[in-house]
């Protein structure tokens, strides 16, 4: 970590690893499987956070999800950090 941000950097296999502590992607996947969902149904970042928190999910620290985390948990899918084409139980990360 530098100044408090995660760092992406790429293994020898090319495989993106994430230092830091880990994304609420990694934490909740039904989540990130969920935000993904709404995202291709047309959603806008502030609808689904407002479909997540009606729906029940919490953030990392037990609180509500915003906008701005929606955007990081599409970014890191966009990015490749985890995949959405496995089931539920069988999501890879691939953080190294």
């Amino acid at each position: 970590m530098r100044n408090g941000k995660r760092i992406e950097a790429r293994d020898r296999k090319g495989k993106i690893r994430i230092e830091g502590r880990p994304r609420l992607s990694e934490i909740n996947p039904e989540l990130a499987l969920r935000v993904i969902e709404l995202h291709k149904k047309g959603k806008t970042l502030y609808g689904t956070a407002k479909i997540l928190n009606h729906e029940g999910f919490k953030s990392s620290t037990g609180g509500l999800i915003y906008h701005t985390q929606v955007a990081i948990i599409l970014k890191d899918w966009r990015k490749g950090v985890f995949s959405t084409t496995k089931a539920l139980d069988a999501v890879e990360y691939q953080d190294g």
